[in-house]
């Protein structure tokens, strides 16, 4: 098992951490670290709904951050999964929906190393599921 967690959540980890850290920076001086290609008009109008409210993403980025940290140090993985669920699927769901399917790669991939964790830590998840 932990030759297939520890690759995963350690690119899991990265991921959100490196583009989180992108999105702060972003956030506080309008330019990342990694260049972005410009947004389709649809998903530029979603972006720009998510920051005309002032909290939403610098929190979101803050918590990809934190969650990125907690499994790069393999401290509160189930947490850091918990926190980065929501967050993953409206990654997913604005690229499919608003950038016609550009930058949905990632997202993707991301969610299949989310679901890869989630599967073998089951266990540890089961009691959302029952009664």
């Amino acid at each position: 098992m932990d030759k297939i967690e520890k690759p995963t959540r350690i690119f899991l980890g990265s991921f959100f951490t490196i583009f989180g850290l992108n999105g702060l920076v972003m956030i506080s001086t309008g330019n990342g670290f990694i260049p972005m290609p410009a947004p389709t008009e649809s998903f530029a109008i979603i972006m720009g709904h998510l920051l005309a409210v002032k909290f939403i993403m610098p929190v979101a980025k803050i918590i990809q951050v934190g969650s990125g940290i907690m499994l790069l140090n393999n401290k509160f993985i189930n947490l850091a999964l918990v926190l980065l669920a929501p967050i993953l699927f409206s990654i997913v769901a604005a690229h499919l929906v608003a950038s016609d399917f550009a930058g949905v790669g990632f997202g993707l991939l991301a969610f299949v190393a989310w679901t890869v964790l989630i599967y073998l830590r089951r266990q540890e998840f089961i009691f959302f599921l029952k009664k």
